[in-house]
């Protein structure tokens, strides 16, 4: 209630530009939510949907080590805090990401995931590892198309990225970066709720203790 309270009339910061579709969110909502022993504590706009972008990196990653297990995940993405801005073009210890979840890191786990299978496959294989995740809870979770299609068209600095591991060796020269990228900005444009995210986290959590 304390953090509510005094964030609420919080005016600070900037909606996202660089993606225009991202630029017609409004600057005046907010909200949070958190679950703890099956009960739900929210507050602000929590019910509304919005694109994850980046919070769906920890997810992300939790399906690739499910699929693709922790030794091969990690073998090509490391473990350590980068020091840098989410998207810094650079590498780490052994000319490899730094970690899963900055933009290095997703994209080359974007190229791992079910590599080899048609786009669509890819795409609703981790769709479906998602809405497990949150089963039965109003809301759910959804697919942005607009914002995806935004993000095609107007994320030069992740084709940057994308390029530079290429470049790097980072990704697979059978890798195409064309599909690499499309997965990538596919699960940023996955839409949600504040409230049913907190449920994502939570039974992610759960289900790494287990």
């Amino acid at each position: 209630a304390v953090v509510s309270t005094q964030s609420t009339g919080e005016k600070g910061g900037k909606v996202t530009t660089y993606i225009p579709s991202l630029a017609l969110y409004s600057p005046d909502t907010w909200a949070m939510a958190c679950t703890v022993d099956g009960q739900m504590h929210d507050c602000g706009t929590s019910d509304d949907m919005v694109t994850m972008q980046s919070v769906t990196k920890p997810l992300f990653y939790g399906v690739c080590l499910d699929e693709l297990g922790e030794k091969t995940v990690h073998s090509l993405v490391g473990k350590e805090p980068s020091g840098h801005g989410f998207n810094k073009i650079t590498l780490g210890r052994g000319n490899i990401p730094h970690n899963p979840l900055i933009n290095t890191g997703a994209i080359t786990l974007s190229s791992l995931y079910k590599a080899g299978q048609p786009m669509s496959a890819r795409f609703s294989a981790a769709m479906e590892k998602y809405q497990a995740l949150v089963k039965g809870f109003p809301g759910g979770i959804h697919f942005n198309n607009t914002v995806y299609l935004s993000e095609l068209g107007k994320g030069h600095r992740n084709y940057a990225i994308g390029y530079y591991l290429k470049s790097k060796g980072c990704l697979g020269e059978d890798v195409d970066l064309k599909e690499t990228m499309e997965l990538y900005f596919q699960m940023c444009s996955v839409e949600t709720s504040v409230k049913t995210a907190a449920l994502d986290f939570r039974a992610l959590q759960t289900q790494a203790r287990a």
